[in-house]
């Protein structure tokens, strides 16, 4: 593939070369991918990842929310938002100490499906929309969890690995903080042109 190909060179041009600065910047450059949700497919939701959960009953929907703001410290590109700068081109904002709101709504079963899907909005990377959306609900029956998660950040791998940490945390395990994150991934991508 000419990806590989030109991963390897780069490799192989910046060996014994200074290693990059990944020190934690306010402001990170759009990857082409993210350039393509970001300015094509904004307000639509293919770029939406997102999963309904029924719970088991012996879920703690406050320890659960908890769980979900851990998790979102292990990974902090959660909390990014993508939205244009004063120069109106778009960048990714990092701020790794915003806190995103988690509600957990009191809903009738009656009503689930229909607020479910009332949750399902589009990513418009604009200001203060976040890249992940999370809300529990409690009805007379059951409890749910909703996760969606912007494509531009994340994949079906992504979630699998998102949802094994949320339970790892859920159930008092230590989840590391990533040691290679979406933003070097990025930083490592605006080297070259894929």
């Amino acid at each position: 593939s000419n990806t590989i190909l030109k991963l390897e060179d780069l490799i192989l041009q910046k060996q014994g070369q200074e290693k990059m600065d990944y020190s934690p910047r306010p402001v990170y450059p759009l990857t082409s991918m993210m350039m393509y949700f970001s300015y094509i497919i904004a307000g639509n939701t293919t770029g939406n990842l997102p999963f309904v959960f029924r719970l088991d009953d012996s879920v703690d929907l406050d320890r659960l929310r908890e769980s979900f703001r851990k998790l979102m410290n292990v990974h902090p590109a959660l909390k990014a938002i993508i939205k244009p700068t004063e120069q109106k081109y778009y960048a990714v904002f990092r701020d790794d100490a915003r806190e995103i709101e988690i509600p957990v709504h009191q809903w009738t079963e009656a009503e689930v499906e229909q607020r479910m899907q009332a949750l399902l909005v589009p990513f418009r990377y604009r200001e203060d929309d976040n890249l992940v959306h999370v809300a529990l609900a409690q009805t007379e029956a059951h409890k749910y969890m909703f996760f969606d998660v912007a494509h531009v950040i994340g994949d079906g791998i992504t979630m699998n690995i998102l949802m094994e940490d949320l339970k790892k945390i859920y159930d008092g395990e230590e989840v590391p903080k990533e040691r290679y994150s979406f933003y070097e991934y990025i930083l490592d991508l605006s080297l070259i042109h894929i």
